[in-house]
């Protein structure tokens, strides 16, 4: 993308923002739609594998609770000769 395309684009984004004004819907009372509760599923977390390269793979791991842990990885599955520090 050009320097002045990037800069057009970012003097609309910050009109468009300052065009939006204050949220003063907390002042009203009623409409709207009504709120659903998360649901928490059984499982304790997901794990997405994104954005595969030649080489890589992005991991996206979303937990229900606090836990630790970490990502083995290798070549095949009998061969997980390598793993992440735990988070």
């Amino acid at each position: 993308m050009k320097p002045l395309h990037l800069l057009t684009l970012s003097t609309f984004a910050v009109f468009t923002l300052i065009a939006a004004g204050p949220d003063d819907r907390k002042s009203k009372k009623g409409g709207g739609a009504p709120v659903e509760s998360a649901v928490v599923p059984p499982y304790p977390f997901n794990v997405w594998l994104c954005r595969p390269g030649a080489d890589s793979v992005t991991f996206s791991v979303l937990a229900w609770q606090d836990m630790e842990g970490f990502i083995s990885f290798g070549e095949s599955e009998a061969a997980m000769t390598r793993r992440t520090s735990p988070i």
